[in-house]
């Protein structure tokens, strides 16, 4: 999940797997823990106006795409989407 600051700027992710091992970690959980060591920076950040050739690489890797306009995201791009897309044109 993209994780934004006040002003709605990309401030880094929160991977699924990192939320999920740390609430099952044993602790007791609060209203008021915050997520900021949980959140890490994202690898894989194109302009809306990046090829497919260009982001490629990053879904080969693995990687969710996150997509920005001035800095803030506006979507997120994951190899199933590209799945998706090719076969919609065959």
């Amino acid at each position: 999940m993209p994780v934004v600051g006040t002003d709605g700027a990309l401030v880094g992710l929160l991977d699924e797997v990192d939320l999920l091992n740390h609430m099952l970690d044993g602790r007791q959980p609060s209203g008021d823990q915050k997520i900021e060591s949980l959140v890490q920076n994202a690898k894989a950040v194109f302009p809306s106006e990046a090829t497919l050739d260009e982001a490629m690489p990053s879904l080969t890797e693995g990687y969710a795409l996150i997509v920005v306009e001035s800095g803030r995201p506006v979507g997120i791009l994951t190899k199933i989407d590209v799945l998706d897309y090719i076969a919609g044109k065959v």
